[in-house]
């Protein structure tokens, strides 16, 4: 959360005109918090979650393992391009994936949730109103 509040606040930093250099040095610090996102922010979000998820029954195996995989690749991407002065568009392109991740997590918590619903809530009879 950090890391995005920083990047926005570069991206409105980059808006104010005086000094004449302020859009400037806005942008190319937000192109650093970028990096910061890849190996640090992302891979402590999605590791951890992975990790968890393994231990519980909360969503399908495969969501721990999509996590797990999700937070190495943001690491191993920030690694390999922390001495890039911006990401290359395919690596920032990349970050949209962890969107499907949650969408999908939602979906399968959602279904779970229903089937729990419906083995908890014992049938109601029909009143004879």
């Amino acid at each position: 959360m950090t890391t995005s509040l920083m990047e926005v606040a570069c991206y409105i930093g980059g808006l104010f005109v005086a000094p004449p250099e302020m859009p400037r040095i806005a942008n190319t610090f937000g192109y650093a918090i970028q990096h910061l996102y890849f190996f640090v922010a992302a891979p402590a979000l999605f590791l951890p979650i992975g990790f968890v998820l393994m231990g519980t029954r909360l969503l399908p195996r495969i969501f721990a393992w999509l996590a797990l995989t999700l937070g190495a690749t943001f690491a191993a991407l920030g690694i390999a391009t922390v001495k890039d002065l911006v990401l290359p568009s395919a690596v920032t392109a990349f970050a949209a994936v962890q969107s499907l991740w949650w969408f999908a997590a939602s979906i399968a918590l959602m279904l779970r949730s229903r089937r729990v619903a419906e083995e908890i809530e014992p049938s109601q009879p029909a009143s004879a109103d």
